[in-house]
């Protein structure tokens, strides 16, 4: 309703990091990315659209970024459309688990794999164990499980990356979409003229949290996009006479 009403020339779209934080796979972001696009230049045909990658995150207290070796591109597959594709995901729950038809299958055998060495005869040791030396009681015995497996942090730069490429790959084959890495604006390097690192990092006066960008964030990026629009972007010469320089 509200894209009906809307007279923008340059529709510029920035969406995705929540899906990761639901830990949903690289290829459904990108898919509903392509899907809101597509949307857009369905009911804007005479518009541009930029697509802003997605920015540079991560769960590291220090603010490195995860190092990524060989970084591949999300895709959707060709011989499916958007929407297909979309609910075939949406039936496998969006899951990538090794095992099992269903959620609960595979959940048992994640946790199986990751505690191989964990069995009842252990957990009855130590607690007899325990409970000799009066520490455990035998109500807290009845009320005991084994522990649950811990799982590992997602890697946001992998996927964000990956993500961002297939994005940039997109708007190179379909003409009015265009691409805009902003990474580059919050990502650091430490080094000097001599050496750099190859570690990469967030600064918290650009993002705070690691993942929105403060004030000064914000004021660096609007910048680096309103320069993008007047100088870069492929728009017509009566569009760029009525940006602001």
């Amino acid at each position: 309703g509200e894209l009906e009403r809307a007279d923008s020339k340059v529709f510029w779209l920035l969406i995705g990091t929540n899906d990761l934080t639901a830990s949903c796979s690289e290829e459904v972001i990108l898919l509903g990315i392509i899907h809101i696009v597509e949307e857009i230049k369905k009911q804007k045909p005479d518009s541009i659209i930029v697509l802003n990658g997605i920015l540079p995150r991560t769960d590291s207290q220090s603010g490195k970024l995860i190092p990524v070796e060989n970084i591949g591109v999300a895709s959707p597959s060709p011989a499916k459309t958007v929407q297909e594709q979309l609910l075939q995901d949406d039936e496998h729950h969006y899951d990538e688990s090794p095992k099992g038809n269903t959620i609960d299958e595979r959940d048992n055998s994640m946790n199986e794999e990751a505690s191989p060495s964990i069995t009842e005869n252990d957990m009855e040791a130590s607690l007899d164990a325990n409970s000799a030396s009066g520490t455990v009681s035998s109500t807290e015995r009845k009320n005991t499980s084994p522990p649950l497996p811990t799982l590992s942090h997602r890697n946001f730069w992998q996927s964000i990356q990956s993500i961002n490429k297939g994005l940039e790959r997109y708007a190179e084959q379909n003409d009015g979409v265009e691409y805009f890495d902003a990474s580059g604006i919050f990502v650091a390097h430490l080094g000097n003229k001599f050496y750099q690192l190859k570690e990469e990092f967030l600064m918290k006066e650009l993002q705070g949290d690691f993942l929105h960008p403060t004030a000064l964030g914000h004021k660096l990026w609007g910048e680096a996009i309103v320069d993008y629009i007047i100088s870069d972007l492929d728009t017509p010469p009566n569009l760029r006479k009525e940006m602001p320089r």
